[in-house]
């Protein structure tokens, strides 16, 4: 398989919409190899050379025309100086999709390389995190799919049976007194349960440090106080197929800021010994720490990845009580 952003300018964009294409080639898997590996640069380059660019030619030449005519040229463009690369990405119109599709693994194949016949389209849709909201009931859930639907331009048969379309659904918690909340470790247990319908002796499984599936985050150096990001195996996806599960407090949006493998705001130990003390960071740092203690109470939130067509059933009822056993409250200038 391959993640178009592994091949330079071959994620596809349909024009004045969030739509972007990634291809897969299912022939390419064999037992020896992971089958989420990207493709070697010997298969990118018979990609770009053998099927892209001709593909482009014959469907849109004069778009193909910005296109570097080889996969060495292409990467002798988006090279830079500092030895890192800067790709772009190229617009194609979503009528012309499925023919380009054709095209791609007709060149493939006339040059030689059959497993470029099993190509496949995966389309993905971006830019759409916390555009929609609703109340939790099955009605407002069913409406704002279907608005959502209309609005990415996808027919409503998307929702029916099958796990062509994901969609990750989310439920926010939030204090009636401003406080500031955070998911107890020793309820993951008891949420993952509730969340995904599966039994307890799974639920047990999925959340122990050590699990393959289970990833637990700290917060503030608390122990008994975390999130956790969870990949469901078979046995513990549910009746929903839910494919990722994550537990998390939104306090860490005021520091986010991905960097250099970091994804909060974050100092080196030449920052902390600097000259100038205190270092001019945690000045910044404490200053916006005492605006939050007056403006920003966290919440929690948590979200599942599940099939579209059960979108509109997940995460719709919280017991009170399961509730208050796995959040604690903070008053705002306790926590920041």
């Amino acid at each position: 398989m391959v993640d178009l952003h592994r091949i330079p300018n071959v994620e596809f964009a349909s024009w004045g919409e969030r739509n972007s294409v990634r291809l897969f080639f299912p022939g390419l898997y064999n037992e020896e190899r992971h089958p989420a590996s990207s493709l070697t640069q010997d298969e990118q380059r018979i990609v770009y050379n053998d099927g892209l660019c001709p593909a482009m030619h014959d469907l849109m030449e004069h778009a193909a025309n910005d296109w570097p005519p080889t996969y060495a040229d292409e990467l002798f463009r988006a090279k830079k100086r500092n030895g890192s690369y800067s790709f772009t990405k190229k617009g194609v119109p979503s009528f012309l999709l499925p023919e380009l599709g054709n095209l791609i693994r007709f060149h493939l194949e006339d040059t030689g390389h059959a497993w470029g016949g099993s190509m496949r389209f995966l389309s993905q849709i971006r830019g759409t995190k916390h555009i929609t909201q609703h109340a939790l009931d099955g009605g407002h859930a069913r409406t704002t799919i279907r608005e959502l639907l209309d609005d990415m331009k996808l027919p409503s048969q998307t929702t029916d049976g099958g796990d062509q379309w994901y969609i990750d659904v989310g439920v926010e918690f939030s204090s009636t007194q401003g406080d500031c909340l955070q998911w107890r470790t020793d309820q993951h247990t008891c949420i993952v349960e509730h969340a995904l319908e599966i039994n307890r002796t799974d639920a047990v499984r999925v959340t122990k440090l050590g699990s393959s599936e289970y990833e637990r985050d700290i917060v503030a150096h608390l122990t008994e106080i975390s999130g956790c990001r969870i990949t469901t195996g078979n046995r513990s996806q549910g009746p929903c197929r839910v494919r990722y599960l994550q537990l998390y407090p939104t306090d860490k949006a005021l520091t986010y800021s991905p960097e250099n493998g970091h994804y909060g705001k974050y100092m080196t130990v030449d920052d902390a010994l600097a000259k100038a003390q205190p270092p001019a960071f945690t000045t910044r740092l404490r200053g916006l720490y005492i605006n939050a203690m007056r403006e920003n109470a966290s919440h929690c939130r948590i979200e599942l990845r599940v099939p579209l067509a059960h979108a509109e059933t997940v995460l719709l009822n919280f017991p009170p009580n399961l509730l208050e056993r796995s959040i604690v409250a903070f008053p705002r200038k306790v926590w920041w």
